[in-house]
């Protein structure tokens, strides 16, 4: 055997276990922390109307009230968020939508957790103002902390647009859409945040 045979075949080897033990690594690593669809709805190409593009068709019937929670961070993501509910042995992300303020993600960027596409309950009894409703409560987090600075204006017409979008869908009234802790001695924590305007927005969406 020459030396150019001897050392092709030397080669061939090599690219082979560099291949395999590539794809071995692949298999060895850990499934993604969740599943998690991103997209802005100020894009022409991407209608809100893909919020309801679901794996399990979205019943309307089953959806009653909306919980607007905080993440109380002035930056983050939907990942970022269910890194520290995994850290804290609380389970999954406990919110169907997040809305980033343009650290961690896009200003009114919208996410969309595996909890919403599955049509499943996100969080746990004690996030919620109405335990005993816990399943029907669809939970949408906005990135930043709302006592010590108000929501940027993109990130608020963003939950707007998606607010109006889930009331029209799911038949939810503007006042089964609340502050999560606005009424158990949490109410500083949306000081700043312009609850007046939010709420104009939505009595004006009507719902037939």
């Amino acid at each position: 055997m020459s030396s150019r045979e001897r050392m092709t075949k030397v080669l061939g080897f090599l690219v082979l276990s560099v291949t395999a033990g590539a794809i071995i690594l692949r298999l060895l690593q850990p499934a993604p922390l969740m599943d998690v669809t991103a997209f802005s709805l100020a894009a022409a190409f991407n209608p809100i109307g893909q919020v309801f593009e679901t794996r399990v068709p979205v019943d309307g019937s089953r959806w009653q009230y909306i919980e607007i929670h905080q993440s109380g961070t002035p930056s983050g993501n939907a990942q970022s968020l269910a890194e520290s509910c995994r850290q804290k042995a609380l389970g999954a992300l406990a919110y169907h939508f997040v809305i980033t303020n343009g650290r961690g993600g896009a200003d009114g960027r919208i996410q969309v957790s595996q909890q919403w596409t599955q049509q499943e309950n996100a969080g746990w009894a004690g996030l919620s103002r109405r335990a005993t409703s816990a399943g029907s409560i669809i939970k949408v987090c906005l990135i930043g902390d709302f006592g010590q600075g108000p929501p940027g204006r993109v990130q608020l017409s963003q939950l707007e647009a998606l607010l109006r979008s889930l009331q029209q869908r799911c038949q939810i009234p503007a006042e089964n859409i609340s502050l999560a802790g606005s009424t158990s001695g949490l109410a500083g924590q949306w000081r700043l945040f312009p609850l007046g305007k939010l709420r104009r927005a939505l009595l004006n969406n009507s719902i037939d």
